[in-house]
């Protein structure tokens, strides 16, 4: 019994020094407390260097000032085996015409992209929105590419504090994998029975280069679209032996609990 105790306090602190390196750092991070001036060229609240915003109509305390445009952040450091997490929250209320009033998307354009975020032109890649009926949209983009995963019943068309995420994990040696979340849901990006992940094509990294990081908003009417927060953090993904250990551990404790 002590041996198992003891082994048991090895995977533990493993597991938590482990944790501890796996520590998300955050990258870009702004809580739009600013004043009601142009966001554009303003710093946001955490950020690695001396980047600024690029916005056609954001105000710096979360508003707009007309409708469908975007607010991008240069990024530009995208290494293997890295899980990185956008995040934008905000309030939306529908507008006639607003189908899509939010997105999070990357971008492949120098300098940013600014106007609409989905359309023929725009250079953002991985477009994750939510739509009337309280359902999502996910586009692989660039340009005016189809609608690859969709739902809806999600959550109320009007609602404070929705987030919407995308995490984007890197590889050395597998495909890249993206996964979305409206809210605490993850939902299904391309639809497919096999998983909610959508796998990026095998040579992604090598065709694309990502340069940047944003939202859109799409709203009718000045007031469809508030900015409470935005994030993008980075994390190592974990070790494949750290994770085969650690279960290999667990097993081998369930099998001796079953002799005794």
């Amino acid at each position: 019994m002590g041996t198992n105790h003891h082994f048991i306090g090895l995977l533990l602190a493993a597991g938590l020094t482990s944790a501890s390196t796996q520590a998300a750092t955050i990258i870009y991070q702004d809580d739009f407390s600013g004043a009601a001036v142009s966001l554009s060229g303003v710093a946001p609240d955490v950020r690695p260097g001396t980047e600024v915003w690029a916005s056609d109509n954001l105000r710096a305390d979360g508003t707009v000032s007309t409708a469908s445009r975007s607010s991008w952040l240069p990024y530009s450091s995208f290494d293997d085996d890295v899980q990185y997490t956008l995040s934008v929250k905000s309030d939306i209320g529908y507008q006639s015409g607003s189908a899509t009033p939010k997105y999070v998307a990357f971008s492949i354009a120098n300098p940013l992209n600014i106007g609409n975020t989905i359309g023929a032109g725009t250079q953002a890649v991985a477009i994750l929105g939510v739509t009337r009926g309280g359902g999502y949209t996910f586009q692989i983009g660039p340009g005016n590419t189809a609608i690859v995963g969709s739902g809806s019943g999600l959550f109320a068309e009007n609602q404070d504090d929705l987030e919407v995420r995308l995490v984007l994990t890197t590889s050395s040696t597998s495909n890249w994998t993206l996964a979305g979340y409206v809210g605490t849901t993850q939902v299904d990006l391309d639809n497919a029975a096999s998983g909610l992940l959508y796998t990026l094509p095998s040579d992604f990294p090598t065709l694309v280069t990502l340069r940047g990081v944003g939202m859109g908003y799409n709203s009718a009417a000045v007031g469809g679209f508030v900015a409470e927060g935005f994030t993008f953090s980075s994390a190592p993904v974990p070790e494949p032996s750290m994770l085969t250990a650690m279960i290999g551990g667990l097993a081998l404790i369930g099998r001796r609990a079953r002799r005794r």
